[in-house]
């Protein structure tokens, strides 16, 4: 635990963070890539994470690797059986770029991958360039909930979302953030069709609308991940 802590710290900031608030604030740009990184870190890789990180994220840095404000997963999913300990938040300055790192590391440390595999057992990575400018903010006190989908056909998945949408809004939910058409590189597939942090303002708020969800037609849905961030 203390050193997923540590690399939570040392990966993870706010971008724009009062200290004073309980508000995160996020900025995003057109043209920026916007990273999701769920992972499960293995046990006693103390020193190998340490290295890891000193080793790689001043060179993300140098190639318009930006750090966000990311999220411990405390509580079992509510729906789907995937667990992650922590979800990380990243963007690059944009894919240009996000493409040379990956390009400079494979070239100058050919065991980039492997050293990945022997610290975390699941480093599942998707990541959206950005085609609008994107905000959004998140309460801690609230209650937060991230949902990826992944669609069995297109037209009845357009009418799931749409339902989907209707209920959250029913239930008081405000949806933060929508992504689609996400890249998962080879070795880290992550890609869901559809990609939602939602914020509750109570527990009992979110029950009320979870409720709901599970009573709609999920014949377009081949699988859904779901759990509380905050």
């Amino acid at each position: 635990m203390r050193i997923l802590l540590l690399l939570c710290f040392m990966w993870v900031h706010t971008f724009t963070l009062s200290a004073q608030s309980d508000k995160l604030t996020y900025h995003l740009k057109k043209g920026q890539v916007f990273d999701l990184l769920l992972l499960r870190m293995k046990p006693g890789v103390q020193e190998k994470t340490k290295n890891y990180i000193q080793t790689f994220i001043p060179i993300g840095k140098k190639f318009g690797y930006h750090s966000l404000k990311g999220f411990p997963v405390k509580e079992s999913p509510t729906q789907g059986n995937y667990h992650p300990q922590s979800v990380i938040l990243a963007y690059w300055d944009n894919l240009a770029l996000r493409k040379k790192f990956l390009a400079h590391v494979e070239a100058n440390y050919p065991d980039f991958h492997q050293k990945r595999r022997n610290i975390w057992s699941r480093f599942d990575l998707t990541y959206y360039e950005l085609k609008k400018d994107i905000s959004f903010e998140i309460y801690k006190k609230k209650y937060t909930v991230l949902t990826a989908y992944w669609q069995k056909d297109t037209q009845g998945f357009r009418e799931f979302k749409q339902a989907w949408r209707k209920k959250v809004r029913q239930s008081k939910g405000v949806i933060k953030l929508e992504l689609t058409q996400g890249i998962s590189p080879f070795g880290y597939d992550y890609n869901p069709d559809y990609f939602t942090i939602t914020q509750w303002e109570s527990k009992a708020a979110f029950e009320q609308f979870y409720r709901a969800n599970l009573k709609m037609n999920h014949q377009a849905v081949k699988q859904v991940h779901q759990f509380k961030i905050f």
